[in-house]
C-alpha cells in the first residue's frame, strides 16, 4: 500500500469550544466523559466496583446518581444511600422502565447505573448511551451476559495485538482472584493506559506483566466515613471548578519547587578573616620593589 500526499492540501482544525474540564472532570486515570459496560457473572464483584468508582475521590466526581434496576434492595446500595444522605449529592431510583427519566430531562452532573436489566426493554439505556455525552452524564451498564472473548476483540482490540496476547492480558489480570478485572480505556493509547489490570496498573505489550493485589482489609466504618468525605470533596470541586488543581500542581511543580526551598534553606559558611598586625603587613610588603 502506497500513501501520496497531495499539493493541495485540505486540514481539519478542532473547533470543540474550551470547557472547564478540559484536563480532567474526574480522576486522572478516568476518561472526562464515560460510557461503560462493566460486565461479569452474579457474584464478581461488579456492583462492588461502582461503589469503588462512587466513593473513591480519585475517582468520578458528580452531583447526582441515577440507579434503574430490578434489585434496588442491595446492600450496596441501601450503604450507597445512607452515605449519601448527608451530601449534597442526590440519588434517585427507578425500578420500572417507564417510570426512568428521558436523557433531555436529567440532571446535569450525573452518574447513571443501570444494573442487570438485559431482560427489560433497552431503548432508554441505548438513547442514554448515545446522547448522555452532550449533557455531562456517565452512564454504567452492569450486565450478567457472559460476554465472548473474541467479539470484545474484535470490537475494540484487534488493532492493538494478536487475539494470543488479549488472551494472555485476561489471563494474567483475572488468575489473580475471582474479583479481579480488566479496563480497556479506549481514550488512552495503546502503551500509556488503554489496558488495564482494575483502575491503576497499566499493562504494556500486554505480556509478562507484574500486578498487585488490593488490600480487602480494613475497619468497615471508617471506610464509610472516608466515602462520605470524599464524595463531599468530589461534590464541592466539581462545583467550583477546581478538579485535580491541588494534585496537578503538587506533581507538575514538585521538581521545581523542592530545589527552590532547598536553595532558600541553604545557609553558607561563614569565614570570618583572620586579623593581621601592622608590623606583619609591613613585612610582606617589604618583600616587593617597584622599579621603573
Amino acid at each position: 500500500m502506497k500513501f501520496v500526499k497531495q499539493e493541495i492540501k485540505l486540514t481539519v482544525e478542532n473547533v470543540d469550544p474550551p470547557t472547564l474540564f478540559q484536563e480532567h472532570r474526574h480522576g486522572a486515570l478516568l476518561p472526562n466523559t464515560i460510557r461503560s459496560l462493566i460486565v461479569g457473572l452474579s457474584g464478581f464483584g461488579k456492583t462492588n466496583l461502582i461503589f469503588t468508582l462512587l466513593t473513591n475521590i480519585n475517582e468520578i466526581r458528580f452531583y447526582n446518581v441515577y440507579i434503574y434496576s430490578k434489585t434496588l434492595d442491595q446492600p450496596k446500595y441501601k450503604m450507597l444511600g445512607n452515605i449519601l444522605s448527608g451530601t449534597d449529592v442526590g440519588l434517585f431510583t427507578f425500578y420500572e422502565n417507564e417510570k426512568v427519566l428521558p436523557s433531555e430531562e436529567a440532571l446535569p452532573n450525573l452518574v447513571f447505573i443501570f444494573d442487570d436489566i438485559i431482560s427489560e426493554n433497552q431503548k432508554i439505556a441505548r438513547t442514554y448511551f448515545s446522547r448522555a455525552r452532550h449533557n455531562l452524564i456517565d452512564v454504567f451498564n452492569l450486565a450478567q451476559n457472559e460476554t465472548n472473548l473474541m467479539h470484545v476483540y474484535n470490537e475494540h482490540c484487534s488493532g492493538d495485538m494478536s487475539y494470543t496476547e488479549f488472551k494472555d492480558f485476561c489471563t494474567s489480570c483475572w488468575r489473580k482472584g475471582r474479583f479481579e478485572f480488566i479496563v480497556i480505556n479506549k481514550d488512552c493509547e495503546r502503551d500509556n493506559g488503554r489496558y488495564r489490570h482494575g483502575f491503576d496498573t497499566f499493562c504494556c505489550y500486554c505480556e509478562n506483566a507484574s500486578f498487585a493485589n488490593m488490600n480487602a482489609n480494613g475497619e468497615v466504618l471508617g471506610e464509610l466515613i472516608k466515602a462520605k468525605e470524599n464524595i463531599k470533596r468530589k461534590y464541592s470541586e466539581l462545583k467550583h471548578g477546581k478538579a485535580e488543581i491541588h494534585s496537578l500542581v503538587s506533581d507538575t511543580l514538585s521538581p521545581i519547587i523542592e530545589p527552590l526551598n532547598d536553595l532558600k534553606n541553604y545557609k553558607p559558611l561563614q569565614v570570618q578573616p583572620t586579623p593581621v598586625s601592622p608590623t606583619q603587613e609591613a613585612d610582606d610588603y617589604h618583600d616587593y620593589e617597584i622599579t621603573d
